[in-house]
């Protein structure tokens, strides 16, 4: 009997002991709260990941109380993810976030710039391209009659720029001026690909997506031609229209004001 409560006063210090290391580690451990950013995956969404990964750690190491994570998604599902609050900001294109900031009530904060080649840019366009055996396609009012591959119909850079540019062209798109108008979605390298594969005579995506898929060895440059290229060199990416703002960073309504404001100075 002696044995047994000596035991059972042992067993109840260690349970003490266990649920005062519990509790201090509890106290001590500091839960980052998660940050979402909801982010257009104009490429494949592993890509759009990968692009992001090192300004999420950025502005993680910037603001330590905080575990910033880019979310890719397509325009329904960003969309989808705004209207549930599943995400705090939101980086889009400039059409899309017109729409998002009237739908959504997005608070505008800063427009992205992007690094190319030593060089700052906050601009960007479209790139209209065919195969490089398709001799009788050298102007855009050589594309009458031809099939075409875009991204969407509300895609900026992979169609709405475009399109005013064959608008100047007297070619609509829209219209019996070519043969087929083909939508086939984000990520915009599947419209290199469809035209790389002869399903249509003539793309469109928007200024990088060409240099990206050369450099990661899926395209050569030789493949296709630039059609109604900019040479001015004042612009270093494949060209073909005019340059729009590059792609606005918002915040959703019920992001706290201290964090956008911690954001916008990270």
């Amino acid at each position: 009997m002696q044995d047994d409560g000596c035991m059972n006063y042992l067993f109840s210090r260690c349970r003490l002991w266990i649920l005062a290391v519990c509790l201090l580690g509890a106290g001590g451990a500091h839960a980052l709260e998660a940050v979402r950013i909801g982010v257009l995956a104009f490429q494949s969404k592993p890509d759009t990941l990968l692009q992001w990964t090192r300004t999420a750690q950025s502005l993680s190491q910037s603001l330590p109380d905080f575990r910033f994570e880019f979310v890719p998604l397509n325009y329904e599902e960003l969309n989808l993810a705004a209207k549930e609050k599943r995400v705090d900001f939101v980086l889009t294109n400039p059409e899309h976030y017109v729409v998002m900031r009237n739908v959504f009530f997005l608070r505008p904060m800063v427009t992205l710039n992007t690094l190319v080649e030593g060089q700052v840019f906050n601009q960007f366009g479209s790139v209209i391209f065919t195969r490089r055996d398709l001799p009788e396609i050298q102007t855009l009012s050589d594309v009458r009659g031809k099939k075409v591959a875009a991204v969407g119909l509300y895609s900026l850079g992979g169609f709405l720029i475009a399109a005013d540019a064959f608008r100047l062209q007297h070619v609509d798109l829209r219209s019996n001026d070519v043969s087929a108008l083909k939508f086939v979605g984000l990520p915009h390298t599947g419209v290199v690909e469809d035209v790389i594969h002869g399903h249509s005579d003539v793309g469109i995506v928007r200024t990088g997506v060409l240099e990206q898929m050369v450099r990661q060895g899926k395209l050569q440059l030789a493949q296709v031609r630039v059609l109604n290229a900019k040479s001015d060199g004042a612009f270093p990416l494949a060209l073909s229209t005019d340059t729009y703002p590059e792609w606005p960073w918002a915040a959703l309504p019920h992001t706290r004001d201290t964090l956008v404001k911690a954001v916008t100075l990270a």
